[in-house]
Protein backbone atom coordinates (compact mmCIF):
# COMPACT_ATOMS: atom_id res chain seq x y z
CA UNK A 1 0.00 0.00 0.00
CA UNK A 2 0.77 3.22 -1.12
CA UNK A 3 2.06 5.65 1.63
CA UNK A 4 1.03 9.14 1.41
CA UNK A 5 4.43 10.13 0.60
CA UNK A 6 4.18 8.63 -2.68
CA UNK A 7 0.46 9.43 -3.38
CA UNK A 8 1.63 13.14 -2.71
CA UNK A 9 4.22 12.62 -5.22
CA UNK A 10 2.01 11.35 -8.26
CA UNK A 11 -0.48 14.02 -7.54
CA UNK A 12 2.06 16.57 -7.64
CA UNK A 13 3.45 14.81 -10.86
CA UNK A 14 0.12 15.18 -12.48
CA UNK A 15 -0.28 19.05 -11.71
CA UNK A 16 3.38 19.63 -12.78
CA UNK A 17 2.48 17.68 -16.21
CA UNK A 18 -1.14 19.29 -16.53
CA UNK A 19 -0.14 23.24 -16.32
CA UNK A 20 3.57 23.08 -17.47
CA UNK A 21 5.01 25.25 -20.22
CA UNK A 22 8.37 25.02 -21.73
CA UNK A 23 10.43 27.30 -21.21
CA UNK A 24 14.25 28.38 -21.30
CA UNK A 25 16.42 29.22 -18.03
CA UNK A 26 19.38 31.15 -18.24
CA UNK A 27 21.16 31.30 -14.73
CA UNK A 28 23.42 33.92 -16.84
CA UNK A 29 22.61 36.83 -18.99
CA UNK A 30 24.47 34.83 -21.33
CA UNK A 31 22.73 32.61 -23.92
CA UNK A 32 25.20 30.37 -24.28
CA UNK A 33 24.48 29.20 -20.28
CA UNK A 34 20.23 28.12 -21.67
CA UNK A 35 18.66 25.14 -20.60
CA UNK A 36 15.21 23.63 -21.52
CA UNK A 37 12.99 23.72 -19.00
CA UNK A 38 9.49 22.30 -18.36
CA UNK A 39 7.92 25.11 -15.78
CA UNK A 40 4.87 26.19 -13.86
CA UNK A 41 3.87 29.20 -13.35
CA UNK A 42 2.37 29.36 -9.92
CA UNK A 43 0.25 32.61 -8.79
CA UNK A 44 -1.00 32.66 -5.17
CA UNK A 45 -3.21 35.34 -4.36
CA UNK A 46 -2.62 36.02 -0.61
CA UNK A 47 -3.96 38.61 1.73
CA UNK A 48 -2.07 41.55 2.53
CA UNK A 49 -0.89 41.97 6.52
CA UNK A 50 -1.77 45.34 7.56
CA UNK A 51 -1.82 46.78 11.14
CA UNK A 52 -4.21 49.38 10.52
CA UNK A 53 -7.65 47.57 9.47
CA UNK A 54 -10.41 50.27 9.48
CA UNK A 55 -14.00 49.28 9.94
CA UNK A 56 -15.64 48.44 6.34
CA UNK A 57 -12.39 48.60 4.71
CA UNK A 58 -11.99 45.28 2.63
CA UNK A 59 -8.49 44.36 3.05
CA UNK A 60 -5.75 44.02 0.38
CA UNK A 61 -4.38 40.91 -1.58
CA UNK A 62 -1.16 40.51 -3.70
CA UNK A 63 -0.34 38.60 -6.11
CA UNK A 64 2.90 36.40 -5.57
CA UNK A 65 3.88 34.75 -8.60
CA UNK A 66 6.51 31.87 -8.23
CA UNK A 67 8.27 29.57 -10.59
CA UNK A 68 7.82 25.56 -9.82
CA UNK A 69 11.02 23.81 -11.60
CA UNK A 70 11.38 19.62 -11.80
CA UNK A 71 14.81 18.76 -9.81
CA UNK A 72 15.39 16.84 -12.55
CA UNK A 73 16.04 19.15 -15.05
CA UNK A 74 17.53 21.80 -12.87
CA UNK A 75 19.82 21.23 -9.70
CA UNK A 76 19.84 24.60 -8.26
CA UNK A 77 18.71 28.12 -9.70
CA UNK A 78 20.51 31.63 -9.11
CA UNK A 79 19.15 34.87 -8.15
CA UNK A 80 18.74 37.49 -10.94
CA UNK A 81 18.63 34.20 -13.50
CA UNK A 82 15.46 34.26 -15.93
CA UNK A 83 13.12 32.02 -17.33
CA UNK A 84 12.03 32.99 -20.64
CA UNK A 85 8.49 31.19 -21.71
CA UNK A 86 7.78 33.88 -24.48
CA UNK A 87 9.29 37.01 -25.85
CA UNK A 88 6.87 38.80 -23.86
CA UNK A 89 6.35 36.81 -20.94
CA UNK A 90 10.13 36.92 -18.73
CA UNK A 91 10.42 36.42 -15.41
CA UNK A 92 13.19 37.23 -12.75
CA UNK A 93 14.31 34.67 -10.44
CA UNK A 94 14.57 35.61 -6.59
CA UNK A 95 15.00 32.98 -3.54
CA UNK A 96 14.39 29.36 -3.99
CA UNK A 97 12.41 27.19 -1.03
CA UNK A 98 13.79 23.81 -0.39
CA UNK A 99 13.14 21.07 -3.06
CA UNK A 100 10.09 18.88 -1.99
CA UNK A 101 8.59 15.97 -3.83
CA UNK A 102 10.50 16.28 -6.48
CA UNK A 103 9.96 19.95 -7.41
CA UNK A 104 11.38 23.74 -6.34
CA UNK A 105 9.32 27.07 -6.13
CA UNK A 106 11.23 29.77 -6.58
CA UNK A 107 10.06 33.56 -6.04
CA UNK A 108 10.14 35.62 -8.99
CA UNK A 109 9.04 38.93 -10.55
CA UNK A 110 7.46 39.38 -14.21
CA UNK A 111 9.17 41.96 -16.10
CA UNK A 112 7.69 44.88 -17.83
CA UNK A 113 7.24 45.03 -21.15
CA UNK A 114 9.82 47.43 -21.86
CA UNK A 115 12.57 45.05 -19.55
CA UNK A 116 11.16 41.91 -21.86
CA UNK A 117 12.16 43.65 -25.36
CA UNK A 118 15.71 44.40 -23.93
CA UNK A 119 16.34 41.62 -22.33
CA UNK A 120 15.55 39.82 -26.19
CA UNK A 121 17.88 42.92 -28.01
CA UNK A 122 20.35 41.55 -25.59
CA UNK A 123 20.31 37.67 -26.36
CA UNK A 124 21.17 38.87 -29.34
CA UNK A 125 20.54 36.22 -32.28
CA UNK A 126 19.62 32.42 -30.72
CA UNK A 127 18.98 29.18 -32.80
CA UNK A 128 18.95 25.71 -31.78
CA UNK A 129 16.51 23.19 -29.99
CA UNK A 130 16.93 24.96 -26.84
CA UNK A 131 14.95 27.94 -28.05
CA UNK A 132 12.39 26.51 -30.70
CA UNK A 133 8.99 27.47 -29.76
CA UNK A 134 10.04 30.33 -27.25
CA UNK A 135 12.14 32.78 -29.42
CA UNK A 136 12.21 30.98 -33.01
Amino acid sequence: MAGWRDIKTKALAKVHDTFECPAVYLPTVAAVAAVRVNVRVHAKIAPRENEFIFPGVSPMAEMTPKIVFRKDQVAMTRPNGLVIISPTEIYRLGAAEPARFGYAKVECVQLDAEECANTVANLGTVTGPTWEGILL
